[in-house]
Formats: structure tokens, C-alpha cells, sequence
């Protein structure tokens, strides 16, 4: 995992709840920026962050880790495919999310994933 990715994904573990929206907007951008085999290769971690922060409390992190998974799956395409088991549970619960923008995050995240 490349460094800059480190950073974000150590920052996503964070409590504060401004820190975790930075975070996934910086993972965002990089997962549109890094080349395809940097993104892969974080999808491991990705994946354990996802789930947690996809069941946050707070509306808008739900919100910004399904966008951020939406940027990560643009761009990792097929190699999404062996990590989906882990991550489609909180994807799925996501798109019945009772806040409507985090919930059509999720959607638009698969829908990107599976067009």
C-alpha cells in the first residue's frame, strides 16, 4: 500500500468526525488520481474502513464513504469482484439508509460497480 494511502486510511480510523470526512475526500481523490494498482492494493484495508464507516452515526460520513467507494470501484473495475463478499452487506444496508443523499450515494456506488 503506498504511503499517501496509509495516511488516509490510518486518518479514517480516527474518531472525530471532520477527520473522517477529510479522509474520505482525500481517498477520493486519490483513488481517481493513483494509478489502478495503487487503488488495488488497498482494497483490503478499504474494505475493513468501508464497513465501519459506512454504519457511522453521523449522515454525512455514511454519505462520503459510499462516494468514496463509488471513486475506488470507477476505478478498480473487475478487481472489486473477490472483495465483494465483505463489502456488499453494509453496501446493501446502505442503499435502505433512512438519510436519502447517503442512500442514493450507495446506489450511485452500485451502479458505477455494475452498470
Amino acid at each position: 500500500v503506498g504511503a499517501e494511502f496509509q495516511v488516509v486510511l490510518k486518518q479514517l480510523g480516527k474518531r472525530d468526525t471532520t477527520t473522517k470526512l477529510k479522509s474520505l475526500q482525500e481517498f477520493s481523490q486519490l483513488c481517481r488520481c493513483e494509478p489502478q494498482q495503487s487503488v488495488v492494493a488497498t482494497l483490503n484495508l478499504w474494505s475493513l474502513m468501508y464497513n465501519k464507516l459506512s454504519m457511522d452515526n453521523d449522515n454525512r460520513v455514511r454519505e462520503a464513504s459510499h462516494k468514496a467507494l463509488r471513486a475506488c470501484a470507477e476505478k478498480v473495475k473487475n478487481a472489486l469482484g473477490p472483495h465483494l463478499r465483505s463489502l456488499i452487506g453494509c453496501w446493501v444496508a446502505g442503499m435502505c439508509d433512512p438519510h436519502g443523499p447517503a442512500a442514493s450515494s450507495a446506489q450511485a456506488a452500485f451502479s458505477a460497480a455494475f452498470p
